[in-house]
């Protein structure tokens, strides 16, 4: 599907659709069994959760909620740096998405920093935002994997903190030696 997609420049949502249908003809797939197959594979409540987590995220963002955290966080009496890194965490635990947290926290950070900022603290911001992504039921695989494997959300997220306490931790140091 990729050699269609990139070759012969079709749009992605064509690109499935014929896939799909190859399949189905090549199965010999029923209306019925189709219907089945749909029944089976979709559940309202993975259909929920992913909504919820959209409207939070984009209740979030409407809000402004992210640029009032990051004025409360420049009042504090700590170093930037400790700021910058509460910042991203706290977007990456809102929003639940690497890729999100990203472009909000960096266009922060270089408004802070005058544009100026270092490779350390841009690696120390970005495992912090990867850090609050990651410990959040924002995030989709998190949410989605422990309701698949009916995990206890407590217990997962007590087995992560270790491994993202050193990656924070070996970021802080790094800049602060650095620096």
């Amino acid at each position: 599907m990729a050699s269609v997609v990139l070759f012969l420049q079709v749009r992605i949502l064509i690109a499935v659709g014929l896939v799909l249908a190859v399949l189905l003809v090549r199965h010999r797939y029923t209306p019925r069994h189709l219907l089945s197959l749909c029944r089976e594979t979709v559940q309202v409540k993975i259909l929920l959760l992913v909504l919820g987590i959209f409207f939070f995220k984009q209740t979030i963002l409407t809000t402004g909620a992210v640029a009032s955290l990051s004025y409360f966080l420049q009042t504090l009496a700590v170093p930037e740096f400790v700021v910058l890194g509460i910042f991203a965490l706290l977007v990456g635990l809102i929003t639940g998405t690497v890729s999100y947290s990203m472009g909000i926290i960096f266009p922060v950070v270089m408004a802070a920093t005058g544009g100026q900022i270092s490779m350390p603290l841009a690696v120390f911001v970005f495992i912090a935002g990867f850090t609050g992504a990651m410990f959040t039921p924002m995030h989709l695989c998190l949410s989605l994997t422990v309701d698949f494997f009916r995990a206890d959300l407590r217990q997962v997220l007590r087995m992560l903190v270790l491994p993202e306490a050193a990656l924070i931790a070996i970021a802080a140091t790094v800049y602060i030696i650095t620096v």
